[in-house]
């Protein structure tokens, strides 16, 4: 009887782990949307052009705002990714730019709409105060749909993450993906961030080499 052997051509990866000092971090973000959120003070970093995520949220580059940001956005650079790149063996400076971080912040009936991070060869997503009726899901989406419909987990058009408090993801930017809506009545609070290499390395000649 004939054998036949499937061959996997190519495969994305998302990794996951849980943020270091989350109990630290967490009361400090939600000091910031209290802030953002807060109509009396007449104060937010919000962008006014509407985008994919249909919920508030606070200025694309609120690492450069707000200390806390940056801090954590560091701390999954510094520590994650390059832990990442190293057990990957991506040929690759060791060394990334946080280009942009800013915090989601989900009331009932919110969520985002699939899409892209663009040229970013990394983005993560923390999830920051995540209610337990929320619903919390991080989805990928196929950029082609499949022909046909399968039973295998491995083989749907949309393949969805839980979210649980605390928890930290990071996908390539180009990715499609989504996140589901917020079913509590309770805020959901989630942080992004986006990254690209330092090609400053002097080990590296030219950005060329990595194109």
């Amino acid at each position: 009887m004939t054998v036949i052997t499937p061959y996997v051509l190519f495969t994305d990866k998302m990794w996951y782990f849980e943020m270091p000092d989350h109990d630290t971090w967490k009361p400090q973000l939600e000091t910031i949307e209290k802030i953002e959120t807060n109509k009396a003070h007449n104060f937010s970093t919000a962008p006014t052009v509407e985008c994919n995520v249909k919920a508030a949220r606070t200025g694309w580059f609120s690492h450069e705002q707000y200390p806390v940001i940056n801090t954590v956005s560091q701390i999954i650079s510094q520590t994650f990714l390059t832990k990442i790149a190293e057990e990957e063996e991506y040929e690759i400076p060791k060394e990334f730019n946080l280009t942009n971080s800013w915090l989601n912040i989900y009331k009932k009936g919110q969520f985002a709409a699939p899409h892209k991070h663009g040229r970013y060869i990394f983005s993560a997503v923390y999830f920051v105060k995540v209610p337990q009726d929320s619903g919390a899901k991080l989805c990928f989406h196929k950029r082609e749909k499949s022909v046909f419909n399968s039973k295998k987990p491995d083989q749907q058009d949309t393949l969805m993450i839980d979210a649980k408090e605390g928890m930290v993801m990071i996908f390539n930017g180009y990715l499609l993906h989504s996140v589901t809506p917020n079913a509590s009545e309770k805020t959901r609070l989630t942080m992004a961030a986006n990254y690209l290499i330092d090609y400053r390395d002097k080990k590296i000649n030219s950005r060329e080499n990595y194109v």
